[in-house]
């Protein structure tokens, strides 16, 4: 076990990766830490977010990816990418990793290109939502990125459950963008915050039942209220809410 890789503590793990989805934000990790990009999993295989672990510029304590059958479900005939289980029996998808020389060479440009050490970089689309994920090995010049890189993720992806239900189509007057923010009508909890790409957004919810909606445009100040929304299964209801 691990427990460099943050599975655990497996209760606060859990917990922090149940309020950061809610953000549908994207992570990224830095220190000396082997090249990866994980979908990470709670319940169910990626149904958290996608985390992007870079290399060091030069990695002083390399280390390795080695999934097995026994204690990471590895599939016979499997590399060391997809679907697996960690070490902690959480669901982990590896999207892409980069390990170092079994044997680094010992001068020294050698050695460090041989640990594994190199640069990341990530690249927000705004417009179209998406993530790509670089990652380039320290002798980079004239060279490619390492294998299984580069990786495109979405901001959809940060939040990755299976939608059960959605709630009514909202037709947003005043608001080009706004952020939605989807909340429990029986306690209040927030299910999700996220920024809407156009005026109009159907809400998706992982099981049916009521719901608060508020709608904001933070650059304005503006917030509005739309209280007890009913998530069915094929919701074919609209509303319209005036903002400003």
């Amino acid at each position: 076990m691990d427990y460099d890789q943050n599975g655990w503590p497996l209760k606060a793990r859990n917990t922090a990766l149940r309020i950061i989805r809610k953000a549908h934000a994207f992570q990224i990790a830095g220190d000396q830490h082997l090249p990866a990009v994980v979908h990470y999993g709670i319940d169910e295989p990626r149904d958290a977010g996608v985390a992007f672990a870079g290399p060091a510029v030069n990695v002083g304590y390399p280390r390795w990816w080695e999934p097995t059958e026994k204690v990471n479900a590895r599939k016979t005939g499997q590399g060391i990418t997809g679907d697996f289980i960690d070490q902690f029996g959480h669901p982990m998808a590896v999207l892409a990793v980069n390990n170092g020389a079994i044997e680094p060479r010992n001068p020294t440009m050698e050695n460090m290109t041989d640990k594994a050490s190199g640069f990341g970089m990530v690249r927000f689309n705004k417009k179209a939502r998406t993530i790509t994920c670089e990652c380039w090995p320290f002798d980079a010049i004239g060279a490619a990125q390492f294998a299984t890189w580069p990786v495109v993720t979405t901001r959809r992806d940060q939040y990755g459950r299976k939608t059960v239900a959605h709630l009514p189509k909202l037709i947003i007057q005043g608001a080009e963008k706004p952020v939605i923010e989807v909340r429990r009508a029986d306690n209040g909890e927030l299910v999700y915050a996220l920024r809407a790409t156009t005026a109009e957004f159907q809400p998706h919810v992982f099981e049916e039942g009521l719901y608060n909606v508020r709608i904001r445009v933070p650059e304005a100040g503006a917030a509005k209220d739309v209280p007890n929304l009913r998530a069915t299964a094929g919701n074919a209801e609209t509303v319209i809410v005036k903002l400003l």
